[in-house]
C-alpha cells in the first residue's frame, strides 16, 4: 500500500503472464463514433459488458477505455489505441470471470460511481490522476489466470514467493500494468507527454488503487472508512486523505458490485465466477490439495 495518502493532490509525494485468448482476435480499429457511449450505455450502471463484448467482436475493453480516456488530450491517439490493444491482449479471454470483459465492466462501474458521487473532475486532483484511475480500473486484473492468492500460497507458486505471500495477484497486476504504460520499445509510452512528477503520481495512484482490491483487507478497511465517513470534517472533495480513501472504496465497490446490477447481469456474472472457482477446485483436487471454500464443484 502506498504510505502517503496525499498522492492525489501531490503534496507528498516480472514476469508477465500473456493472455492466451485474445491473441488470435482480429485487430480492432477504434474510432470516434458520435453517440456510441449512449447507444452502448457506457457510463451507466446497467451497462452490459458481456453483451457489448459480443457485439464488438471481443473488444469491449478497448471500446470502454477509448470512450472514457479520449477526452484526456495528453494521450496521443495512436499511443492510446496501442496501449488499450496491449492491455486487452494480456487478459486471458478463456477465464470465465477475470477476463477483459470484467475489466471493462469494472472500469465502467467505477466511472459511474465516481460521477454519481460528484467527484469526477471536480476535486482538487490533477487531470493525470483522473486518467490514471481509469487506467488502473482497466488493468486491475491484467494477466489474471483464474486462481486466488490462497491457492498460490498453498501451491508455493512463483508469484507467492516473489511477493512474500502478501497481496500476490494484486501486486502482480499493478506491476504488469505499470510495465504496459512504460514499454516505449513498443511505442506505448502512455505518459510520454506528462512531466516526470506527474508520471510518479499517476503510477503511485494506480498501484494504490489496485492493491486496495485485495479482499483480505476488505473488512478492516471498510470499518476504517465507515468511521471516517461519520466525522464532521470528512471532505473527499478537497482533503487528500479522504479523497484517496473514497476513491479506493469506490474502486473496490466497482470490482465486486455486480450483485447490485440488474438481475440478469448479476446472474450471468455469478455463474461465471462460480465456474472459475470450480476450475480452481478441480485443479486443487488433481494436486491433492485441500479444496478452497466455494471451489468444490460437487458441494
Amino acid at each position: 500500500y502506498v504510505e502517503s495518502v496525499d498522492l492525489l493532490a501531490g503534496r507528498k509525494c516480472e514476469k508477465v503472464h500473456e493472455g492466451a485468448g485474445p491473441a488470435a482476435r482480429r485487430k480492432y480499429h477504434l474510432q470516434t463514433i458520435p453517440g456510441l457511449s449512449v447507444d452502448l450505455k457506457i457510463g451507466e450502471w446497467d451497462f452490459n459488458a458481456i453483451e457489448v463484448d459480443h457485439q464488438r467482436h471481443g473488444h469491449v475493453l478497448q471500446v470502454v477505455g477509448f470512450e472514457l480516456l479520449r477526452p484526456f488530450t495528453f494521450f496521443p491517439r495512436e499511443t492510446l489505441t496501442a496501449f488499450l490493444e496491449k492491455v486487452e491482449s494480456r487478459y486471458d479471454a478463456s477465464n470465465p470471470y477475470h477476463s477483459h470483459i470484467h475489466a471493462a465492466d469494472m472500469c465502467n462501474s467505477f466511472f459511474y460511481l465516481v460521477t454519481k458521487c460528484g467527484l469526477w473532475r471536480t476535486c482538487e486532483v490533477p487531470e493525470v490522476c483522473y486518467a490514471a484511475m481509469l487506467i488502473a480500473a482497466l488493468g486491475h486484473d491484467i494477466g489474471h489466470f483464474g486462481r486466488t492468492n490462497m491457492f498460490l500460497i498453498t501451491e508455493r507458486h512463483e508469484l507467492a514467493i516473489t511477493y512474500n505471500d502478501r497481496s500476490i495477484m494484486e501486486s502482480f497486476h499493478a506491476s504488469s500494468l505499470v510495465r504496459c504504460t512504460e514499454e516505449a520499445k513498443d511505442g506505448v509510452n502512455l505518459f510520454q507527454q506528462c512531466s516526470a512528477e506527474q508520471v510518479v503520481k499517476a503510477r503511485q495512484l494506480m498501484i494504490t488503487l489496485i492493491l486496495s482490491t485485495d479482499t483480505q483487507k476488505h473488512l478492516d478497511e471498510l470499518a476504517a472508512f465507515r468511521f471516517r465517513l461519520g466525522a464532521d470534517n470528512f471532505d473527499p472533495a478537497s482533503e487528500a486523505n479522504d479523497q484517496l480513501a473514497t476513491f479506493c472504496m469506490l474502486f473496490r465497490s466497482a470490482d465486486i458490485g455486480h450483485s447490485a446490477k440488474p438481475l440478469e447481469i448479476h446472474d450471468e456474472w455469478s455463474r461465471r465466477v462460480t465456474e472459475e472457482f470450480h476450475r480452481q477446485g478441480d485443479e486443487e483436487l488433481r494436486l491433492g490439495l485441500q479444496i478452497s471454500p466455494l471451489c468444490g464443484r460437487l458441494n
